[in-house]
């Protein structure tokens, strides 16, 4: 019995060597065809700084209005909007953190310019010796305060609309497709294929 089973697996292996394909004749697949893959994926950056400036135009237009109608719910909701319009329009193009870095760069060059204000202000329009030098003081104190604010929010809408107010935007492939084409002539038949591979 034992002979047997040996001779059985000695017939099998040498069935197998003998049905064996030398090495590197026939190599496996392991991907698909380069030319039948698909592209991969392409971009392009669309740019909406038009949009940010209508933002930011209405909420300047909402100060303005609540400045003249004296009308103070309208005017602080525009200075709301100042750093507020803008990041929405980055949130409407699933700029998340571009909404963050938007809101980040009004608040602190705002604040930045409102304390540099705020010590220039008296520093070069205040007094030194009289009685109202306090006073004066004080009002170029606040003066600066708003000057500094505003210019550090302009900076801020400038490299916003620069270096923030950009997407990528997926451009789609253009699709493979084929169209059979017959034509029948007195001589005979054309058979054909057209499309886009």
């Amino acid at each position: 019995m034992r002979c047997a089973v040996l001779a059985f697996v000695a017939l099998i292996s040498i069935a197998a060597l003998a049905h064996a394909e030398p090495p590197g004749a026939s190599a496996p697949v392991t991907a698909l065809d380069p030319a039948l893959a698909p592209p991969p994926p392409s971009y392009r950056t669309e740019t909406y700084r038009l949009q940010l400036v209508a933002a930011d135009l209405a909420a300047i237009g909402l100060v303005t209005a609540g400045a003249l109608t004296e009308i103070e719910g309208l005017a602080w909701a525009g200075g709301a909007g100042l750093f507020a319009f803008a990041p929405l329009v980055h949130v409407a193009h699933h700029g998340g953190g571009n909404a963050a870095r938007s809101f980040g760069t009004r608040v602190g060059l705002s604040m930045a310019g409102a304390f540099g204000g705020a010590i220039l202000g008296p520093l070069f329009l205040g007094c030194s010796d009289g009685p109202d030098c306090d006073e004066i003081n004080t009002v170029t104190g606040i003066m600066g305060v708003g000057a500094g604010a505003a210019a550090g929010l302009v900076a801020a809408m400038a490299i916003d609309y620069v270096y923030f107010a950009r997407t990528r935007v997926l451009v789609e492939p253009e699709a493979r497709t084929w169209t059979p084409v017959v034509s029948a002539t007195r001589g005979g038949v054309s058979l054909g294929v057209s499309g886009r591979f």
